[in-house]
Formats: structure tokens, C-alpha cells, sequence
């Protein structure tokens, strides 16, 4: 799940997010996870959510295509 201390805030405060903890939080919005709820749970801005929300297709592209990258460096 995702909380408030799996991510790394910055001198300002601010919150830097993995892929990976991008697109889990896109699922949760997907699941119907109000949110304000995703908000307080993560510690992000509202802003923040409805960006990840508008680079959806953008941010689930590039972390399919790592994956699969990821995937054959491993073979």
C-alpha cells in the first residue's frame, strides 16, 4: 500500500515519487480511491494527483516499456 513514508520529500517539502509508486496510485484511482483520501494517505497535493492523472498514458507506457526492458537485460 501506498503511505506516507515510502516516499522521499525534498528540502522544500516537496515529494519525489517512483514510476512504480506513480502507477499505483493511478490504480487506486482506478479503483475508485476518493481523491482527498490519496492526498492525505500520501502526503501529496491535490494538484499532484490530477497531474499524474493527466500523464496517465504517458507514465503507464514508459513503465511498460522499462519493464519489458527490465525483463530482457535479466535473460
Amino acid at each position: 500500500p501506498l503511505e506516507r513514508q515510502q516516499f522521499v520529500k525534498g528540502d522544500k517539502g516537496e515529494v519525489f515519487m517512483f514510476i512504480a509508486q506513480k502507477v499505483k496510485l493511478l490504480e487506486k484511482l482506478d479503483n475508485g480511491v476518493n481523491v482527498k483520501c490519496l492526498t492525505e494517505k500520501c502526503g501529496v497535493r491535490m494538484s499532484t494527483i490530477y497531474d499524474l492523472k493527466n500523464q496517465k498514458e504517458k507514465l503507464l507506457k514508459f513503465y511498460a516499456e522499462n519493464d519489458e526492458q527490465k525483463e530482457v537485460n535479466e535473460k
